[in-house]
């Protein structure tokens, strides 16, 4: 009975581990951050600490609990595939599929997570993972290759917030630059 129970569980671990391989999830590590600050009366370029919230996470959804799943299908809409070998031999879209947050949210809490695009030739190039949030205002982006495993992330700042009547001169604009590494929770 042992023997059989070994067999079964060596059958299965090849399907298990490509699963994980085609799903894959990061941890994404600040490396670098500059950008503009807007303090003293006149935007400057400036280099800034790397804080606490130096780390991302990107995740596909479906390693997700299914009471998130289920707030960020009602909040941000279900996974959309655009596969587009017809006109773009091998290339794909998905909308919602991964989502990314910083490392120090929740990730039990599903506004801690932020959707996604992925795009690209999954089988030549990688795929790159686009997300931007909150929509509009002061916010961040994040970009990151699959194949690289290099990502990008920019604060946008509030500088278009001053008022005329404030001393306030708007959150500064920062650029960030790391590396990703492959990840499970």
């Amino acid at each position: 009975m042992k023997h059989l129970t070994l067999v079964i569980l060596l059958a299965l671990a090849p399907a298990s581990f490509s699963a994980e391989q085609s799903l894959p999830s990061f941890k994404c590590t600040i490396d670098y951050t500059g950008g503009v600050t807007h303090r003293h009366g006149s935007p400057r370029v400036a280099n800034f600490k790397v804080g606490p919230d130096n780390e991302f996470r990107l995740v596909h959804r479906s390693r997700l609990s299914e009471s998130v799943q289920t707030e960020l299908d009602r909040f941000h809409g279900k996974a959309v595939v655009t596969d587009h070998s017809g006109s773009i031999d091998g290339y794909q879209t998905t909308i919602n599929d991964y989502v990314v947050r910083f490392a120090s949210k929740d990730p039990a809490i599903w506004y801690s997570w932020n959707s996604c695009k992925s795009s690209g030739f999954p089988e030549k190039t990688g795929m790159t993972y686009t997300c931007s949030w909150p929509e509009g205002g002061p916010g961040w982006v994040f970009l990151m290759r699959s194949k690289t495993r290099r990502f990008t992330a920019a604060f946008r700042g509030s500088w278009f917030s001053q008022t005329d009547d404030s001393e306030y001169q708007g959150d500064d604009s920062s650029f960030s630059f790391g590396t990703c590494a492959p990840f499970y929770d």
